[in-house]
């Protein structure tokens, strides 16, 4: 799942009525969802939407196709990936857990008690915690839109 925030300029008045970018994104990109929706004055709207493609790409022209049929000139994208780390959490923990009470007390079954409770707790926080990491800016240079690679967040 990735974060798309784009900044749009708005040159026509919405084809859309007073939905502004966010309700027509939504209506010509069925399978989004719309996360934020900042509006700084009567022409910018900055818009981020989580969207499922196989590539950017993909996604950047859906998205830059849509804005621009609501009468909007795109000015940026700054694409982000949803990074999880549930089953990495659950499985260093479980072991960990389990190592300690092994050494510890030396009974099997001891062990294999505290890595499940180990193991279950861990997935249960991991799974609340998601860190999103800016991964490329889709952004106009001299020879056209180009998507260049950022820093981590």
């Amino acid at each position: 799942m990735s974060i798309y925030r784009v900044q749009a300029l708005r040159h026509t008045h919405p084809r859309l009525g007073h939905e502004g970018l966010a309700g027509g994104i939504n209506w010509l990109i069925s399978d989004t969802a719309i996360v934020e929706v900042e509006q700084p004055d009567s022409h910018r709207e900055y818009l981020s939407l989580q969207l499922r493609r196989d590539e950017h790409l993909q996604a950047v022209n859906e998205i830059s196709e849509a804005v621009q049929r609501l009468g909007y000139t795109l000015l940026n994208i700054e694409i982000s990936e949803l990074v999880g780390q549930t089953v990495e959490a659950t499985v260093f923990s479980a072991a960990g857990t389990g190592g300690v009470v092994h050494a510890k007390t030396d009974n099997p079954l001891l062990t294999l008690l505290a890595a499940i409770v180990g193991g279950f707790v861990a997935n249960r926080v991991a799974a609340q915690l998601r860190r999103y990491e800016v991964v490329y800016r889709f952004a106009p240079s001299p020879s056209g839109w180009v998507l260049r690679p950022t820093a981590p967040a």
